[in-house]
């Protein structure tokens, strides 16, 4: 998948539906249903699904999360209620991490 292609349709959602902004899951279902609207259709086997994302037709979900970050750090628009948590939750796990690699040096 072309990630220019995956910005462009997350950052499509996030103006489109704003409670995508705090929900991955949610957001990554729809970037999907956006690459193969077959998927919205009711009686849609899992094997199609399976199928679609194993010969690489689906964006990855990491792909799709990273693609979220990078809007939401530069489109403060496009932030989510989450996103101040989300930060302050970074840094308290990047403090974590030091204290534990000096623990560690120490030792």
């Amino acid at each position: 998948m072309d990630i220019i292609n995956i910005y462009d349709t997350v950052k499509k959602l996030l103006m489109a539906y704003p409670e995508l902004r705090d929900n991955d899951h949610r957001l990554v279902i729809n970037v999907w249903a956006e690459q193969d609207s077959r998927l919205l259709k009711k009686g849609c086997s899992f094997m199609y699904f399976a199928a679609l994302y194993r010969d690489g037709k689906l964006s990855s979900s990491e792909s799709i999360t990273r693609s979220r970050r990078k809007l939401q750090e530069e489109f403060e628009h496009l932030r989510g209620v989450g996103y101040t948590e989300r930060q302050n939750e970074q840094n308290n796990v990047k403090k974590q991490i030091k204290e534990l690699t000096n623990r560690s040096i120490k030792d």
